[in-house]
């Protein structure tokens, strides 16, 4: 299934099951809210070009795409998209299906057989409702195997940038190197910005 969509009055989502289960489009109260995604060509199949998609059962990236756990090793660059780093876990690269669809709201499902790029089966779901002025997800991450699983899962909206500005009480922010790691703290203008109001579009964020 290509695309699945909710509407309530002036507000519309449109879910993309097979491109990471994540946001195609999303407009509240009759305001574009989050990038709206291709609707052809190549850019319409890649997850990246969505306006949002779920990170599970880990975010960012994990350093040399390896990591102990128990005592063992698990490797996560053998997964879909084959990142070095395993960029994002493995949710946002796998075909998801409709679990549950009515007119107010809809479950997208995944499911993970413990294959090359992360050891340890698993399940993950989102259920998206929509109403008239807000649109709610939830998100569950279930452990399907027989041992512990180090587990992290996160939301990756992409919000429209232009005359967008961000505040927040910051000290400082981590400084990464050319593999996206973060290595030390500084950019402390760019902190003090923040305090006052950082124009996005006038500055690369991926700290």
């Amino acid at each position: 299934m290509d695309r699945v969509q909710l509407k309530a009055g002036d507000s519309l989502l449109v879910l993309a099951p097979g491109i990471g289960g994540g946001i195609a489009r999303l407009v509240l109260a009759g305001v574009g809210t989050l990038r709206r995604a291709p609707e052809d060509g190549q850019g319409a199949k890649d997850p990246l070009q969505l306006g949002e998609f779920p990170m599970a059962p880990w975010v960012n990236r994990v350093a040399n795409g390896r990591f102990t756990w128990e005592e063992s090793e698990v490797g996560v660059a053998g997964g879909p998209g084959g990142d070095p780093q395993g960029l994002h876990g493995v949710s946002w690269r796998t075909c998801w299906s409709v679990l549950q669809e009515s007119a107010a709201e809809v479950v997208l499902g995944m499911a993970w057989d413990g294959a090359a790029g992360w050891p340890f089966p698993f399940k993950f779901t989102r259920r998206f409702v929509l109403t008239q002025n807000e649109l709610t997800i939830e998100a569950r991450l279930e452990n399907t195997g027989f041992r512990p699983m180090p587990a992290a899962l996160g939301f990756h909206p992409y919000f429209p940038s232009a005359g967008a500005r961000l505040r927040a009480a910051a000290s400082a922010a981590w400084i990464t190197d050319a593999a996206g790691l973060p290595v030390s703290l500084g950019l402390e203008r760019m902190a003090a910005d923040m305090r006052s109001g950082l124009k996005v579009e006038a500055q690369p964020l991926d700290h």
